[in-house]
This record gives structure tokens, C-alpha cells and sequence, in this order.
């Protein structure tokens, strides 16, 4: 339960947010609630307009006014100002009309959140439409990453294999092992490359996003069985490779 002093603070933003803005925001709370980037910018107003008038407030003061006055919670309040500062409008003006949930992904990737919007722009480009941001989220996700340092692993044990070792080795021997590593880099590179591909006709299948999210997961799934695995089999390479 909010104490005395806090929603004094409340009411005291509230008498300095114009009343018209007030209006707006009652109306619009009524009304549409699923504007996400507009009550981003709201929020983010109210807050500019309360510290410019001197006010001794937080945030959290702001959000829950701008609560009150909406019926939209202050989580939500927060969670859409957080996006709304972090992607300005000329963001997304450029990227217009990509879906929210794709900001919301490029976010997760800190500085590299143009890459991720630059993704979902060419697939659209390519496929005529967006893809899902479950897809999104793992074509660009650490998720993935395993098999290319499996790979770059399997490059590391042929390249700098220790030279007494092979030296010590049996011709035939040595033949045999440095044959198995690279049959399995082009296995691992092959499996890569499949995985991709079947992400990305899962994406343009003519289903609905539930079924397309349905099998996506399963599909992750799988693919993290499969990662398992080859961090197992990555573990019997020799140390001293």
C-alpha cells in the first residue's frame, strides 16, 4: 500500500501535466491500450514535464500518476518508455512498420540491435512479409553460437595439433585422425546450415503464428539435444590438441 508521502508526490505531478494531456490520456486508456510506442513517448513526456517543473519525483512517481489517470499498469507504463527511450522516433520511422516484438528482440542485443533490425527488414524484402521473433530471436541468438566455436574448435585441433604428438604418431594413425576432424567440421557446418534453412521455411509456411510457434520450440528443442551432444563429443578431443 502506497504511504501518505508518496501519493502526495503523485498529486503533485498530476497538477502540473496539462489538463488536456490528462483528457488524452483518459480517453485513450478507455479506449486503446495497445498502443505501445505512443505510451511509450507519454510516459516519457509526463516524466519531462515533472522535472521540469521542479517536482522532487522519481520515475516510479510519474508511472503510477500516468497509471492512474489510463487504467494501463505501471509495469507496462515502464516497459513501454524503456523501448520508447531506447528506439527514438527516427528509429523507428526507418523501420516502419516492422512489429514492436522485433524492437523489443533488437533491445535484448545491446549495441547490436541494428543487425537484428536490419534481419527482419531483408526478410521482408525477400519473403514479402516479417518473420516471427521467436525465428528472429534465434538467427541471431547466442543459442546457435555452439556449433560455429564446435567448428572453430575442430579448426583449432587441426591447425595446432602438438608436433611430438604427431611425431609419435603412426603414419596411418595420424592419416585416420586428422581425416575423422575434418569429416566432422563439414558434419557440424552441414547441420548448420540445415538448422537455418529450416527456420526459415518454418517462417513463410502458411500457418498460423501459434502453429509456426509451436514448432519452433520444438525445433529449439532439438536443436539443443543436438548442441548437447556435440559438446560431448567435443570433450573427447584430445587436451593436448
Amino acid at each position: 500500500m502506497l504511504d501518505k508521502k508518496y501519493i502526495s508526490v503523485v498529486n503533485a505531478v498530476l497538477r502540473v501535466i496539462p489538463e488536456e494531456e490528462i483528457s488524452v490520456a483518459i480517453s485513450k486508456g478507455q479506449r486503446d491500450s495497445s498502443e505501445k510506442w505512443e505510451w511509450g513517448d507519454r510516459a516519457l513526456l509526463w516524466i519531462a514535464l515533472a522535472l521540469k517543473s521542479g517536482i522532487a519525483c522519481t520515475r516510479d512517481h510519474v508511472y503510477t500518476a500516468l497509471s492512474q489517470v489510463s487504467g494501463i499498469p505501471k509495469r507496462t507504463l515502464r516497459h513501454y518508455a524503456d523501448h520508447a527511450l531506447y528506439f527514438n522516433p527516427d528509429i523507428r520511422e526507418l523501420y516502419e512498420p516492422m512489429p514492436y516484438s522485433h524492437f523489443m528482440v533488437a533491445k535484448t542485443f545491446g549495441s547490436d540491435w541494428q543487425r537484428i533490425l536490419e534481419t527482419s527488414a531483408n526478410y521482408l524484402e525477400q519473403y514479402g512479409k516479417y518473420p516471427t521473433a521467436e525465428w528472429l530471436e534465434w538467427k541471431h541468438s547466442r543459442n546457435a553460437e555452439p556449433v560455429i566455436e564446435q567448428d572453430a574448435k575442430l579448426e583449432r585441433v587441426t591447425d595446432q595439433i602438438d608436433e611430438r604428438c604427431l611425431d609419435s604418431m603412426p603414419e596411418r594413425d595420424m592419416d585416420n585422425f586428422t581425416a575423422s576432424i575434418a569429416q566432422a567440421r563439414q558434419s557440424f557446418t552441414r547441420w548448420h546450415v540445415s538448422v537455418n534453412a529450416m527456420y526459415e521455411m518454418l517462417a513463410v509456411l502458411p500457418i498460423s503464428s501459434d502453429s509456426q510457434r509451436g514448432l519452433s520450440e520444438a525445433m529449439t528443442d532439438l536443436m539443443t539435444e543436438i548442441e548437447e551432444a556435440v559438446k560431448e563429443i567435443s570433450h573427447k578431443i584430445p587436451k593436448g590438441s
